[in-house]
């Protein structure tokens, strides 16, 4: 046998050994949510620091045609349309636009892996690896700890709302659109620079209460926010720990801006990326900083901040920005960065 001819064998092997482990992919394990552990690309080289793709936690929930993806735990996040051919994930914006394509490399009862297509398939080196948990399991394999806590009385604890332990607003709707539609002046203060936040209680029977307004915009906004929260009692579905339904503490938060706030953020956020694709760490963070002080609340920007820091060789500085961003519930991850810069 020539070298040739061996060469086309082993080929041929490898495509039928290929096709095979794609044909026992049991599909059936696909609806339900999935969470990304881990996104990397195809060749294994990881993402840097500052990309906050790497941190984002993010959700795919596949029903029937359609996918909610979501950057927060609380949210159905945005729906998409999508078909499953083969191993092919098509997903659309609408019936005449895709958005994107993922190729289903493993799938079991508790692990996804995707490959998210690249600028010319699946091979290149802009592919990403996107490595996902099935949401049950994830939240089954959760440890309580300390900080997890709001409260204990009486021998009754509430916990603090978590990507692993948090109640399901029960409604065709999302619990941000329910409650907007329920505030008759949300188009009085949508175009003004204001910021609300409240906190509140769902109990372990789907009831809500202990509603507290934090952040105060007007009254007749805060009201009309605290009646559509007292509305969605008996809408929940309780969460659930150890398959034990448990009171959790959530907040629900409205941040308007108004364009001379949100333009030049985005100049600066802009400008701040070009810097840091180009490794002028000094002039990304001038810029990332100007950007916080038009929208301070934009954990991506502190992320870049806290990351222009790093590489400027002051982590110390950058340990309270991740801090900051650890606290914010903005979805992004840091405690990875924190464990490996804040000695």
């Amino acid at each position: 046998m020539n070298r040739n001819t061996a060469t086309c064998i082993l080929l041929l092997i490898l495509l039928l050994v290929s096709e095979f482990s794609f044909a026992q992919i049991n599909k059936t394990f696909l609806p339900g949510s999935w969470i990304k552990s881990k996104v990397e690309f195809i060749d294994g080289v990881q993402l840097p620091d500052e990309d906050a793709l790497k941190h984002q936690y993010t959700k795919f929930n596949f029903g029937k045609n359609q996918v909610g993806i979501s950057t927060a735990f609380n949210s159905k996040g945005t729906l998409f349309g999508f078909k499953l051919a083969g191993n092919i994930i098509d997903v659309f914006i609408n019936r005449n636009f895709k958005s994107n394509s993922y190729l289903i490399e493993k799938l079991t009862a508790t692990e996804l892996i995707l490959l998210q297509k690249g600028s010319q398939g699946f091979k290149q080196e802009d592919v990403l690896r996107i490595y996902l948990i099935n949401e049950q399991h994830y939240q089954n394999t959760w440890q309580v700890k300390a900080d997890d806590i709001f409260a204990i009385s009486n021998n009754d604890t509430v916990f603090k709302a978590h990507d692993r332990l948090y109640p399901t607003f029960n409604n065709s709707l999302a619990l941000h659109d329910y409650i907007t539609g329920l505030i008759p002046e949300f188009n009085n203060v949508s175009s003004s620079s204001n910021y609300f936040l409240a906190s509140y209680i769902v109990r372990k029977n789907g009831t809500v209460d202990d509603i507290k307004v934090l952040e105060r915009i007007n009254g007749a906004f805060d009201n009309q926010v605290v009646k559509a929260l007292n509305q969605t009692s008996q809408k929940w579905i309780p969460a659930k720990l150890h398959g034990r339904p448990v009171d959790v503490q959530m907040t629900e938060s409205f941040r308007f801006l108004t364009a001379e706030q949100a333009i030049p953020f985005y100049d600066y956020d802009d400008k701040g990326h070009e810097a840091l694709r180009e490794k002028k760490y000094e002039e990304a963070l001038y810029f990332f900083s100007k950007a916080v002080e038009k929208v301070p609340s934009n954990m991506n920007a502190w992320l870049n901040i806290a990351m222009c820091k790093i590489y400027l060789g002051h982590p110390t500085a950058a340990c309270a920005d991740l801090q900051k961003i650890k606290k914010s519930n903005s979805g992004l991850q840091v405690d990875e960065i924190i464990a490996k810069y804040c000695k």
